[in-house]
C-alpha cells in the first residue's frame, strides 16, 4: 500500500505545484497526509479519495453521519492544528507519521465548533492557526462508538440548576447514549466538559417528569458515568 501512497503523494505534489492553496511546510507532507487518511480509512472501514484534485480536497477527506472529516497528520503532532478561515470540516482528526515504522496513528479528534473557538497562534510559518492540544482532544475510541457503532449523542443545553440535573427524553433511552452538556461559563468554559454515558436500563429507576407532552427522565449530573471510550 506504501508505494501507492508514494505514487497518489507524488501526482498530488506535481499537480499542487505552485498552487496557492498548497503549503508543503514539511518534507513529503503530501505522502504523510496520505498515510494519516490511510490509517482512518483502515480503523473506518472507508476508502481513501485517490481521484486528483487540482483545487485540493475543499478541506475534506471522508463523510460520515457527522459530516465532512478532515484528517491532519504531522511527525511532530503535539496540538490539532487547522489554519483560520479555513475550517471547513465538521470533524478534524489528528494523526502522528512515524518515519521509523512508516506507520500514522490516530491520536484524537474535535468538532469544528470546538476547532473555532480554540486559541490561535503562529507556528513560525507566518500562519494564524487554530490549534487544540492533542491530550484535550476527544477519544480515537468515542468515535468509533459513534460512526461504527452508531451511538448517539444527546445535547443538553442548560442544566436544571435547583437540582443540579438533567432531563433526557425516555424514547431517546432505548439504547445506549453519549450525553454532553454544553452550559459554559463567563469565560467561555464548559462547566460540564465531559462527556458522559448513559447505558439501555441504567435509568429505568428514575423520575420522570412532563414537559411540553415529551416524558423526561431525571438524573443528577453527578450520577452519571463519565465517557472514556469502549475498548
Amino acid at each position: 500500500m506504501s508505494v501507492e501512497l508514494r505514487k497518489i503523494a507524488l501526482q498530488r505534489e506535481n499537480l499542487h505545484k505552485n498552487h496557492e492553496s498548497s503549503r508543503p511546510l514539511s518534507k513529503d507532507y503530501e505522502y504523510i497526509g496520505l498515510k494519516g487518511e490511510d490509517a482512518f480509512a483502515n480503523e473506518f472501514k472507508k476508502e481513501i479519495d485517490k481521484e486528483l484534485r487540482p483545487g485540493g480536497d475543499a478541506g475534506k477527506d471522508f463523510e460520515d453521519i457527522l459530516g465532512n472529516i478532515d484528517v491532519k497528520t504531522a511527525r511532530k503532532a503535539y496540538n490539532l492544528i487547522v489554519e483560520e478561515g479555513k475550517v471547513v470540516s465538521d470533524v478534524y482528526v489528528l494523526a502522528q507519521y512515524i518515519d521509523e515504522t512508516d506507520v500514522a496513528h490516530l491520536l484524537g479528534w474535535e468538532y469544528k465548533d470546538k476547532v473555532l473557538a480554540a486559541p490561535k497562534r503562529d507556528f513560525g510559518y507566518g500562519i494564524i492557526n487554530h490549534y487544540i492540544p492533542k491530550h484535550e482532544l476527544r477519544t480515537i475510541e468515542e468515535l468509533k462508538d459513534i460512526l461504527l457503532k452508531k451511538i448517539d449523542i444527546y445535547t443538553i443545553k442548560t442544566p436544571i440548576w435547583k437540582t443540579r440535573s438533567i432531563g433526557i427524553a425516555r424514547q431517546r433511552l432505548s439504547d445506549d447514549l453519549l450525553v454532553e452538556i454544553e452550559y459554559k461559563q463567563s469565560n467561555g468554559e464548559k462547566l460540564y466538559p465531559h462527556t458522559y454515558i448513559v447505558r439501555k436500563g441504567s435509568l429505568d429507576n428514575y423520575p420522570i417528569q412532563i414537559v411540553k407532552d415529551n416524558n423526561l427522565v431525571i438524573v443528577p449530573i453527578e450520577d452519571l458515568e463519565i465517557y472514556k471510550g469502549e475498548k
